[in-house]
């Protein structure tokens, strides 16, 4: 057997017919739409029914929004329960109401954005660095230099000048294994 449908997904489309079977039988019908007639028969239209909303409301268009309007998250509500509760909906007039579009529009209106001109140059520029050393050695030397808390020229100047105050024996040999191969100069 085939594997099950993914989530989601609807049903997979059913097998071709076998050679000599003839045409498959026709689909089920939709829900809501009552039983199929007889081949044959005349089809005579039918008149939709819809318990919440009078043929009036069909023809008139929305109106679509001026502005950028917020996102509304709603759940729809069972038919049954609509109709067998007492609620707004069940109980409403026949008259039509034309409702304040600009007001609600107003309402739930996303608020505006000032958006800057752009001048059509970049005022900030990053600053290209070259480097001769490889990343990974140049942020183990940095790590390293952060230790001493000093700039890099006040570490060249203690190092020429042979001041051993913020140095000790083992900060020289890490510093050795930090300087560059022979290839790498």
């Amino acid at each position: 057997p085939p594997p099950p449908p993914l989530p989601g997904m609807g049903a997979p489309p059913p097998p071709p017919p076998l050679p000599g079977m003839g045409a498959p039988p026709p689909p089920p019908p939709l829900p809501g739409m009552g039983a199929p007639s007889p081949p044959g028969d005349i089809i005579t239209p039918q008149k939709a029914t819809n318990t919440f909303y009078s043929p009036a409301e069909f023809t008139s268009p929305t109106p679509c929004p001026t502005l950028r309007m917020k996102k509304l998250n709603w759940q729809k509500l069972p038919t049954r329960v609509v109709t067998d509760h007492q609620s707004l909906w069940t109980s409403t007039s026949s008259e039509t109401v034309e409702p304040d579009y600009s007001s609600i529009e107003q309402l739930f209106c996303l608020p505006q954005t000032e958006t800057k001109p752009s001048t059509g140059t970049k005022t900030e520029t990053k600053e290209l660095q070259i480097s001769f050393i490889d990343a990974k050695k140049s942020l183990n030397l940095n790590i390293f230099l952060k230790h001493f808390r000093c700039s890099h020229e006040e570490f060249v100047s203690l190092i020429q000048k042979g001041d051993r105050s913020k140095f000790d024996v083992e900060s020289l040999k890490q510093l050795i294994k930090l300087l560059p191969e022979k290839h790498e100069i």
